[in-house]
């Protein structure tokens, strides 16, 4: 396994990088805008799987951060899939 460091990422780094997506159309586009907290859970986000696999590339393009999709549970909120990230921080 290759260390990639102590990365830390927040709810609001998460927010951040959905916007991203959304306002590059890789997400649908109302995410841009819409009030989104830690407590939004990804299911409110209306992400399909492929969707949601994107937002876990770009967590780890962007931020560098790996979260497995095998990770990725019903009812996980943005605050969550944060702190999984958190504890992610190695690849094989």
């Amino acid at each position: 396994m290759t260390d990639r460091g102590d990365y830390q990422i927040s709810a609001d780094d998460v927010i951040a990088v959905i916007r991203q997506l959304a306002a590059q159309g890789d997400l649908p586009s109302d995410l841009a805008r819409a009030i989104l907290t830690p407590a939004t859970t990804l299911e409110g986000l209306g992400l399909d799987s492929l969707a949601e696999l994107m937002l876990l590339s770009a967590l780890d393009e962007i931020r560098g951060v790996y979260v497995p999709d095998h990770a990725i549970f019903p009812g996980m909120t943005i605050e969550a899939l944060a702190a999984l990230g958190k504890a992610k921080s190695l690849v094989a």
